[in-house]
């Protein structure tokens, strides 16, 4: 599936959000997929237009995260570098880099949690 909709998502432009929707829908677990087309995308964006908004919004961005991190980076650094965004843009990119930033580190600190108790049970003696 990957391969399919890298190539659909090319002419990102010319789809319409039901469009994307259908893409998420089969390949939404291959955050790579979608993070290097909206990179592409945004090449040559000077504003943030419908599509992108729809999967910013759309998009599991902690997987995203997770799966490739210098691409999640270079998303957001693209997108804080567009020449004509509008403060509600700003803002909404804004709200979404840091949603994500809460997930990924409740996450993480449910990990260590995990990880912490796990240590602590092992090391209690059984025999008691």
């Amino acid at each position: 599936n990957s391969g399919f909709v890298s190539k659909y998502l090319e002419d990102m432009d010319k789809l319409d959000t039901v469009q994307l929707g259908l893409m998420l829908q089969l390949d939404g677990n291959n955050m790579t997929v979608f993070l290097e087309a909206m990179l592409l995308n945004l090449a040559n964006k000077v504003s943030l237009d419908q599509n992108m908004k729809f999967l910013l919004q759309s998009i599991d961005l902690p997987l995203c995260f997770s799966q490739n991190q210098e691409l999640y980076d270079q998303l957001f650094e693209t997108l804080n570098s567009i020449k004509e965004l509008t403060m509600e843009d700003f803002r909404f990119i804004s709200k979404l880099y840091m949603e994500t930033t809460k997930s990924t580190r409740s996450k993480s600190d449910k990990a260590v949690e995990l990880t912490e108790t796990a240590v602590l049970n092992s090391s209690i003696p059984h025999n008691i």
